[in-house]
Formats: structure tokens, C-alpha cells, sequence
């Protein structure tokens, strides 16, 4: 074979590799997103996902270098790897269906004496989907490095190159699957593209294989002896392989903590976490070439990597001090980026040059490490395959147990600062490992341990991060000016923390400030607190006893700050509730609204498990069913979250209901837009068609359903008002804390069911649905939560502001034909304008608007209109009273803007609570008629238009 063409095909095998690479970071994606569906999605299951991939890829390293060593045809070998990846790729949505079926068919229920054999049963089944399709994927390396590297003394540069083409291809893997792939084809298609990307180049490497097996079978001229190449001494080799141990255990638990501080500091979209992973494998592949350009020609590759060592070690405890900055630096720059949907790239743009910032220097040093260590570790060209198979292994092992001690371990035990501490202190002793080695460099021994304790110094000395800081939440106030940090923390001088702790899944904080304003954050996101929040919380868990005569058992899906728990402590007849939370901080947090929510963990009647709700599902008793469950996770733009409001999950939660039982859920309004609430909303409602929408406050609905379809009784509503213990938490859903009555109650809801269903279920909606395998809403809710709107869809579509004859509300039935007293009517006012211009302002000013017609220059009045909001309505109302008064519209297009307004006063003074009034409109109407034939066509319109809004509230 000639020199040119042993240089097309290693620059064909290089391009060739680099695709493994994204069809690898695909895969791996894909599965731990698969098996988090069906096996569970805490920390944990993730966790041996990992462990189970890693794992395989160090048995893929180990036995495919002994394979690639003793084979004359590495490219068969290679080929036949990839082959066998596409194969399993394909297969991958089938066998993760099966090994959740498994999983559910065998599972310790939540109750069980045997629950602790739960993670074991999950590391069993992930190792039995994944490992052998990593195993694969980890033999590729081995046996391509056999088939490229000519020579040991060439060994560094080839492993070098290879390992950044290979990482720069998981790169784009990684970028494709989270902002392409997944987005648009779903996992399963994501897993399929993956396979046969596999399978191409399978095909590939076998064309290679068979052009090279040709070449070599023509003559060929004698090759040259080759150069004596730098062989390093036993004690030297171990210790490179115990360096990249370390390393790899080190590099997974800065990776874990990096992916925390970033999700702290930009929010924890599926997005950002995809643009870490980028930016993290990113630094990786170029740390790769740096290792290729420095250990090219057989030059020392010992001491570069104890620099390497040094570096990764040094810059990660230079950068320590800084981390807690890196909220208010990412507020700073994204802040500049307009809050438009197009502006979402350049906002994307900032998430990625913070986390440059963050993770590029270390990350590039310990991407330099692999390939030199391998150089090092390897005796003899003839063993290529084993001793880069061997490095890699040792480096993948050191992963999964970094993993490990990172997720389940460090972070909990030691928060996220000590934890990232502690992998910098992995990389110090990797570091010393190689300085101390016998046989190794003397020179360079001293000023390294000089360097490595003054390192060390600086790890024990640095200062601690600034709690207000990292738990701020900056990344959801981009619009509010903060100044430089010394500005921030004035701005926090009356906040103080009562509770802070990072556990495996997320970091909770409780703050106060001066005037007892408490909040419960998550990764910095204010979730529950005991002041705005609490009508909702009490509302979500209340609403549904309202429908459910007997309830006895509850089952409640995310504790926060406990109020929903405690509301549902006043009903005698509930015999047991059931809360499943994922976060054990969270219940340790919850603790501090015990003053609000009633303590609701002490009481024997409250069950707590702490788990993912979807494997609580799936593995409690088969006959094991709830007359009421709430469904109460956090904002559906964070990916843990929005698992919770799949269409399958909303299925499951139905399957779970008692005959007669009753389903409750909240769903936002804010920092979401329009295509996301009904992409929401029609989920639902695919499960629970006949809905009826409730508005605890302004920027929130609560959603309550049966699957046989509910059957209000207005009669038993009022008993359930009149009990004492219920009328005390229902006072908590009005602004004010009063009496809350059947009136007040039932004009809360907005949407009936032959709405709702007419709106997300009967053919009107074209949005997709936001499915477990089609996570839509995972990557569309992070962009609506940018533009940072609120969502208008119920402001339009408000039940309330149309006729009782045309709607379906409860209070329309309870009405009948009857007119509210005025005194009612000023109740509903009060209630109204007091809870805000979101939704109930135009309520208000349309039962305002019944005493302006009696009496429009009562003060009272005027003063109500203020509060709504209506002062320029006001003033166009009384600029066309005195225009009136000097006589009828004199001209055509004066008329026309009389009849206008006079439909757009009319048409905003409809509501269900007082009887409609057309008189003005078709007093104006008849008029114009009658004084401008011409104008009749317009007129008509402008009835249709009625028609329309009547018809269409």
C-alpha cells in the first residue's frame, strides 16, 4: 500500500471516527433520558445509567485493545464494533420498553421491607440494556489506533488526534441531540439516526478494510527499520495509570458540580444542560490536540502530562473564588440580549461563553492527559491496542466511581463547594502521584512540589462562595439592573437564610426578609412561599374535595413548602395522604413553613416518600388506587419537571384513580407563552378531555378533572364552605384573608369542560402533544421562558365575560335567571380588583360597569374604575357624552365611531354575573341606520362581530 493512500485512509477512518463520536454522544443522551422514564428519574438512576455506560466503555477499552492486539485486520475489527453499535442502537427503544416492563414487573414496591434491592434492580437492568452496546462503542478506540499508528514513538500523536476528532464528533452529537434530533424526531428516531450512522460506517471501515487487504497483496518495498522509540520504566507506566484513575475520578465530580452551578446560574433547561455538555467535551477535544501537537516526533510525553495535571489542579483552584460571581456575570451579559423569540440564539450564546468561562481552562488540561498517559503507559508498538485500551479503561473506571461519589455521595454530604474542592484535591494528588513517581523526571520534582503545595495552600485558604449569590435566581429577573456584586449584596442587607443545602438532585434554600416574607427556592427558583403563593397552594389541593364526596386517600406529587399538604388536614374524612417528593432537602426545608402549612409531616395521617413519582407509580401494589391526586411539580421549562406532564404521565396518574376519583393540577401562566400552555393543555386534556379551569390568582390555573367526568353539586359546595375547619383554609385563597363563600368560590372558575374540550380536545388545537419519547415541551417551554411573557390565551378565552346562557360555569347554573344584590355584586368587585389585572381586571370593571350605568358621577365609581385600570376608557366615555349632547353624529365616519364604541363598551361590560345590555349599542346602531343608509354593510359587521363574541367568549 502506498504512503498517499495510507494517508486517504486515515483521513477517511479520522472523519469516519469523528461520526462515532456524535452517534455516541447521541446514544448515551438518548438512553439516560429513556431509562429516567422508565425505571425512575432521580439522581441516582442517572447515576448508574452512567455507571453502566461508563462501564462499558471501560470493558470496551480493556478487551478491544487485547482484541485490536491480536488481530492482523483492526479495521474488521472496527467495523464489525460499529456494526454491532448501529445494530443495538436500533434495537435501543425496544429493549428500554422491555427493561422497564421488567423493571415494573419486579420492582420492590415503595412499602416493601425490600426496597433497598431498588437500586441495585436499576443498575441490573440498565447494565443489561446498555453495557453491551458500550462495550461496542469502547473497543472502537483500541482497534483504531491499531489500524493508524505506525510506529511507538508516534503513539501520543495518533491518540492525541484521535481523541479530538473523536471528541469534537461528540461535540456535534451532543449539540444535535439536544438542540436538533431530540426537538424534532423524538428519542426513539434520535436512537434510530444514532444506529444507522453506526451502521454507515461499519460499511465504511469494511470497503477500507478490503482496499487495504488488496494493497497489501501487491509487492511492496522493504519498510524501514524503524527509530528506537522512548520506552518509559515500569514505575513510570503504573504511575500514568493511576494519574488518569485519579483524573477520571476527579473529572466527573467537577463535571456533576459544574452542571449544578451552571443550572444555578442560567437555569436548568434542557438547553443549558446540553450546552455544558458541549462545552465540557468541547475543552476535551482540544485538550486532545494540544496532546497531539506536543507528543508528535516522539518527544517526552511525562512531563507534559504532569503539567497537564498541574494545570487542570491549578486553574480549577483559581477559578474556585469566582463561581458564586457566576450568576450575577451571566445576569450581566444575557441581560443585554433583547427578550425576543429571535434573539433566543445570541441568549443561548451567553449560556455557552459562561460556561466557557467556568469550565474551558481545566477542561482542556484534563483532555490533554489521556493521550500522553497513553504514550507513557504503552511498552511497545506491538501492544498499542492493549496500552491505549488499558489507559482509557482505567480513566473510564475512575468515571463511573467519580460518578458515584460525586452524585450519591460528595454533593450531599459536603454541598457543592466542598464537593468541587474535592475533586480539585483529586487532581492535586494525580498531580503529586506523578511528581513523587520513582525513575521519573528530577528536575522537575521540586519546583512541581513547590507549585502543587502552594496549590494546595490556595485550596484550603480560598473564600467561601456568597450564599445570596448562588442562590439568587438571577437568571429570572434578566430585565432588573443590579449593579456590580458589592450593589447586590446592599440589595440583600434584609434577607436572610434560614436553610441552604445542596442534596443530589437540587439545591434548596429557605429566605426571609424583614417583614417575614419567607420563600422556598430551588436552584434558585422561588417555588412555594407563605405569602403570594399560598391561594394557589391551598386552592390545588382544596379544589378537588369540592367534587369528591368521601375522600379517603390522597396521594400529593411534590411537597414544597407543605401548605397543599396541611390545607388537607382539615377534612376528618381523609384517612391518608400519600406525598412523593424527589428531594429529601425539600421535606428539610419544608419544615420552615410548619407555622403555615400546619406541620403536616408529623401528623400520622401523612406518608412521605421520597422518590420519583413516576416509579412510585409504577411500582406501588397493582390494586393500589387514590380518590384524589394532585399533580404539583415546578415550572414544565425545567427538564426534571416536565417529564411530570407528559401525556403518559398524565395517563398514569389517571390509571391510579379510585372510581369516582378526582385529578387536580396546576399549570402557570408566566414565563410561558401561548403555544406552551395549550401544547400543556392539550396533553391534558388527550387524558382528562373534560376539565374545568380554575384561577387562584392571576398567573395561575388549577386544573380539575375525572376521568368518568365530574359532577358538581353546588348544594354540597356550600356544606363543604360552611364546615369551620374548611372555611379557615378557603379565607386563605381571598387577597384579604375574609370569608370566602360559595359566590366568591364559584366565581373563580374560568373554563368549563364543553369549552375546554371544544378548545384542546375537539380538533381546534393542531399544537403536538408534549409525550414522554416527544418531549415538546422540554425544549420549547426554555424559550418562552426567556421572552419572559405572560401567557394571554385565558385572558381571551375567560368563560366569565360572556352570557349565562352560552356557558358552562358552575356559577351560571347557580344563578339561573336571578340578579346578583348590589351588595354581591360589590363583594365580587373587591375580590377582583384586589387580586389583580391579570385575568380579573376586566371582570371588575365589567361589574363596575353596572353601577356606572346607574350612576356615572358617583365618585365610588370613579375611584373603582382607577383600580381596574379603565381611567382612559373613563375619559373616552365621557368625551363622547358631551359630543352627544350637542346631537345625534352629524357625518358618516362620526357615526361609525360612535357604533364602535358603543360595541367595544358593551362587549367589555359582558359577564356572566350581571344580565347582558345591548340598548345602548342598538339605540347607536339604529340611528346610524337610519341617518346614513349607506353605513348598513358596516353595521352588519359589526353585529356579526357580536355574534362572534357571544357565541365565542
Amino acid at each position: 500500500m502506498s504512503a498517499a493512500r495510507s494517508r486517504y485512509t486515515t483521513r477517511v477512518l479520522a472523519l469516519a471516527f469523528a461520526v462515532s463520536g456524535a452517534a455516541g454522544l447521541i446514544y448515551e443522551v438518548v438512553w439516560a433520558d429513556l431509562l429516567g422514564l422508565l425505571v425512575g428519574g432521580t439522581t441516582a438512576t442517572h447515576t448508574v445509567v452512567l455507571a453502566a455506560f461508563m462501564g462499558g466503555l471501560a470493558l470496551g477499552n480493556r478487551f478491544g485493545g487485547v482484541w485490536a492486539d491480536r488481530t492482523t485486520r483492526p479495521l474488521r475489527l472496527y467495523a464489525r464494533l460499529e456494526a454491532v453499535s448501529g445494530v443495538l442502537a436500533i434495537l435501543s427503544p425496544t429493549l428500554a420498553t422491555l427493561a422497564g416492563q421488567l423493571y415494573v414487573a419486579i420492582a420492590p414496591g415503595p412499602d416493601s421491607a425490600l426496597v433497598f434491592l431498588d437500586l441495585p434492580l436499576r443498575l441490573a437492568l440498565a447494565a443489561a440494556a446498555i453495557l453491551p452496546g458500550a462495550v461496542a462503542m469502547g473497543g472502537t478506540l483500541p482497534a483504531l489506533v491499531r489500524a493508524t499508528s505506525e510506529r511507538l514513538g508516534d503513539l501520543g500523536s495518533t491518540v492525541g488526534w484521535l481523541y479530538f476528532i473523536h471528541s469534537v464528533g461528540a461535540t456535534l452529537g451532543a449539540f444535535g441531540a439536544g438542540f436538533i434530533l431530540v426537538p424534532t424526531f423524538g428519542l426513539d428516531l434520535a436512537l434510530i439516526c444514532a444506529g444507522i450512522l453506526y451502521l454507515l460506517l461499519a460499511v465504511l471501515a469494511s470497503l477500507l478494510d478490503m482496499a487495504e487487504r488488496t494493497a497489501s497483496q501487491r509487492p511492496q518495498p522493504p519498510p524501514a527499520a524503524p527509530a528506537e522509540a522512548r520506552v518509559y520504566p515500569a514505575p513510570i507506566r503504573r504511575a500514568a495509570l493511576q494519574t488518569v484513575f485519579l483524573s477520571g475520578i476527579a473529572a466527573m465530580i467537577v463535571e456533576i458540580v459544574w452542571t449544578r452551578v451552571l443550572a444555578l446560574t442560567m437555569g436548568g433547561s434542557a438547553q443549558a444542560f446540553s450546552i455544558m455538555l458541549c462545552t465540557f467535551i468541547g475543552g476535551i477535544a482540544f485538550g486532545g490536540l494540544i496532546a497531539a501537537r506536543v507528543a508528535r516526533g516522539d518527544r517526552d510525553a511525562f512531563r507534559p502530562l504532569l503539567i497537564a495535571e498541574a494545570v487542570a489542579a491549578g486553574s480549577l483552584i483559581l477559578l474556585l473564588p469566582f463561581y458564586d460571581s457566576l450568576p450575577l456575570l451571566f445576569h450581566d451579559a444575557a441581560g443585554t440580549v433583547a427578550r425576543e423569540r429571535g434573539a433566543y440564539p445570541l441568549y443561548l450564546a451567553m449560556c455557552t461563553a459562561t460556561a466557557l468561562v467556568a469550565m474551558a481552562v481545566p477542561t482542556l488540561a484534563i483532555g490533554a492527559t489521556l493521550p500522553l498517559a497513553s504514550r507513557v503507559a504503552t511498552p511497545s508498538h506491538d501492544e498499542a491496542g492493549r496500552g491505549v485500551g488499558s489507559t482509557f479503561s482505567v480513566n473510564t473506571v475512575g468515571n463511573v466511581l467519580g460518578a458515584a461519589l460525586g452524585g450519591l455521595v460528595l454533593v450531599p454530604l459536603l454541598g457543592l463547594e466542598l464537593a468541587l474542592r474535592a475533586g480539585a484535591a483529586v487532581l492535586l494528588l494525580a498531580a503529586l502521584r506523578l511528581a513523587l513517581v520513582p525513575g521519573g523526571k528530577p528536575l522537575l520534582a521540586r519546583p512541581a512540589l513547590l507549585a502543587l503545595g502552594a496549590l494546595a495552600v490556595l485550596l484550603v485558604v480560598a473564600p467561601r462562595w456568597n450564599p445570596y449569590l448562588i442562590h439568587s435566581g438571577l437568571y429570572r429577573s434578566l430585565d432588573t439592573d443590579y449593579g456590580s456584586e458589592a450593589d447586590f449584596d446592599a440589595s440583600t442587607d434584609d434577607v436572610r437564610f434560614l436553610f441552604a443545602e445542596d442534596d443530589a438532585e437540587a439545591t434548596v434554600s429557605v429566605v426571609e426578609n424583614s417583614i417575614g416574607h419567607r420563600l422556598l427556592r430551588i436552584d434558585g427558583k422561588s417555588d412555594a412561599s407563605n405569602r403570594g403563593d399560598v391561594p394557589t397552594q391551598v386552592l390545588v389541593s382544596q379544589l378537588p374535595t369540592f367534587f369528591h364526596e368521601a375522600p379517603k386517600r390522597v396521594l400529593i406529587v411534590g411537597l414544597g413548602s407543605g401548605i397543599s399538604v396541611g390545607t388537607l388536614l382539615a377534612h376528618e374524612e381523609i384517612e391518608r395522604i400519600d406525598v412523593v417528593e424527589i428531594s429529601p432537602a425539600v421535606a428539610r426545608a419544608s419544615r420552615y413553613f410548619d407555622e403555615w402549612s400546619g406541620a403536616p409531616l408529623s401528623d400520622p395521617r401523612v406518608h412521605l416518600y421520597i422518590r420519583d413519582a413516576r416509579s412510585f407509580l409504577r411500582t406501588a401494589p397493582a390494586d393500589a388506587r387514590w380518590d384524589i391526586i394532585i399533580n404539583e411539580p415546578s415550572n414544565p421549562w425545567q427538564p426534571g419537571s416536565a417529564k411530570l406532564f407528559t401525556e403518559e404521565f398524565f395517563a398514569l396518574l389517571a390509571s391510579r384513580l379510585a372510581p369516582g376519583g378526582v385529578m387536580s393540577q396546576w399549570v402557570q401562566t408566566y414565563e410561558i407563552s401561548d403555544d406552551v400552555v395549550q401544547i400543556l393543555l392539550t396533553t391534558y386534556a388527550s387524558v382528562f378531555p373534560d376539565a374545568r379551569v380554575w384561577n387562584p390568582r392571576g398567573n395561575d390555573l388549577v386544573l380539575v378533572a375525572s376521568p368518568s367526568g365530574l359532577e358538581p353539586d353546588t348544594d354540597f359546595m356550600a356544606a363543604q364552605l360552611a364546615r369551620p375547619a374548611i372555611a379557615r383554609e378557603m379565607a386563605r385563597v381571598m387577597p384579604d384573608g375574609s370569608h370566602l363563600g360559595l359566590l366568591e368560590f364559584l366565581a373563580l372558575e374560568i373554563m368549563g369542560p364543553t369549552r375546554f374540550h371544544a378548545n384542546f380536545r375537539g380538533g381546534e388545537s393542531l399544537l403536538p402533544h408534549h409525550g414522554d419519547r416527544f418531549p415538546v415541551l422540554q425544549y420549547e417551554a426554555p424559550r418562552a421562558f426567556f421572552v419572559g411573557k405572560r401567557a394571554e390565551f385565558f385572558r381571551h378565552h375567560d368563560a366569565r365575560r360572556s352570557e349565562r346562557e352560552r356557558t358552562d360555569l358552575l356559577i351560571a347554573g347557580w344563578l339561573g335567571d336571578r340578579a346578583l344584590p348590589e351588595a354581591d355584586l360589590r363583594r365580587l368587585e373587591e375580590m377582583f380588583l384586589a387580586r389583580g389585572r391579570m385575568l380579573d381586571g376586566p371582570i371588575a370593571r365589567a361589574l363596575i360597569g353596572e353601577r356606572w350605568e346607574r350612576d356615572p358621577d358617583d365618585l365610588d365609581v370613579l375611584r373603582a374604575l382607577q383600580r381596574a385600570g379603565d381611567l382612559v376608557f373613563l375619559a373616552e366615555t365621557q368625551l363622547w357624552e358631551r359630543t352627544l349632547a350637542e346631537g345625534p353624529p352629524a357625518d358618516a365616519a362620526t357615526c361609525i365611531d360612535w357604533v364602535d364604541y358603543e360595541f367595544r363598551r358593551m362587549a367589555s361590560e359582558l359577564n356572566v354575573f350581571t344580565r347582558p345590555r345591548f340598548s345602548r349599542y342598538d339605540a347607536a346602531s339604529k340611528l346610524c341606520r337610519a341617518r346614513f343608509p349607506a353605513l348598513s354593510e358596516r353595521l352588519i359587521q359589526y353585529t356579526r362581530r357580536l355574534f362572534l363574541h357571544r357565541v365565542e367568549p
